[in-house]
């Protein structure tokens, strides 16, 4: 008889599971089972060691394809599996009148990883993307239908996404598990008057979201004067009169010594 549970039974997923779904499952158990967290401190550490063993063997396709084979191997070489060999088992022939088989009911998922999905549906609703946040907090609804801060959440984000109907029916039902919530009825007359000035101002499309910008034509680019052109110089025209620099009259010099004599008095 085995005792030793395998990885997979360590954390709690088929032998089919993807990458995904063990990397979501070892972190649940590794806060789950911490040891700075839990309470008996051997047990998590025991357990801690196996969680942390499997998820390291799971996570690698090479490591994981051995540790498949082995278990094959295991099973196949158990006495159980040998008698189960040597008897064939005859399987009944389905009727045609015989109904289909119900699918096996979903696991609900548990409060943390219903917390974990209402918290990254805030985060998104923080950073804008209002898509992907009512994913997910559709996804904390269906696993929990009486979320009341999920249902909360839900209607905030139809809301802001421009469906008063949705939202309003998301309140309705918020307040049927809070019925004296005040915070809750603040939201929901806030929401009768948004639908208020909505009926009164048909152009108004979501209150909530802020006005489009105004896109500007951008102006013309101002075209650049062309240079005058030049004046042709007329080649008609007569220089300028310069007249000649006026010189005195040199006295001629006298002839008789009378003249000398009277000249140099």
């Amino acid at each position: 008889m085995r005792m030793q549970r395998n990885y997979y039974e360590v954390l709690g997923v088929a032998r089919t599971a993807t990458k995904q779904e063990i990397k979501e499952k070892y972190y649940t158990l590794a806060r789950q089972y911490h040891p700075d967290r839990a309470k008996d401190k051997q047990l998590a550490d025991r357990l801690f060691v196996q969680i942390n063993r499997a998820y390291t063997t799971l996570k690698d396709d090479v490591k994981r394809g051995k540790y498949d084979a082995g278990l094959e191997a295991m099973n196949y070489s158990s006495p159980a599996a040998s008698q189960q060999r040597s008897v064939p088992v005859r399987q009944p022939s389905p009727s045609p009148s015989a109904a289909a088989p119900k699918p096996p009911p979903v696991a609900p998922a548990p409060p943390q990883q219903v917390r974990e999905w209402y918290d990254q549906a805030s985060r998104l609703q923080m950073q804008g993307d209002l898509a992907q946040a009512i994913q997910w907090c559709g996804k904390a609804i269906e696993a929990d239908p009486n979320h009341f801060g999920g249902i909360l959440l839900m209607g905030d984000l139809l809301a802001q996404s421009g469906k008063p109907a949705e939202a309003q029916a998301m309140f309705d039902r918020a307040l049927k598990i809070q019925p004296t919530n005040r915070l809750l009825r603040e939201k929901i007359a806030r929401l009768a008057a948004v639908n208020a000035r909505r009926a009164t101002n048909p152009g108004l499309a979501n209150p909530n979201r802020p006005a489009p910008a105004v896109r500007q034509n951008p102006a013309p680019a101002a075209k650049p004067n062309p240079a005058p052109a030049a004046r042709p110089v007329p080649t008609n025209i007569a220089p300028p009169y310069n007249p000649p620099p006026k010189t005195e009259p040199v006295p001629a010099e006298p002839k008789s010594i009378f003249d000398r004599l009277l000249h140099r008095k």
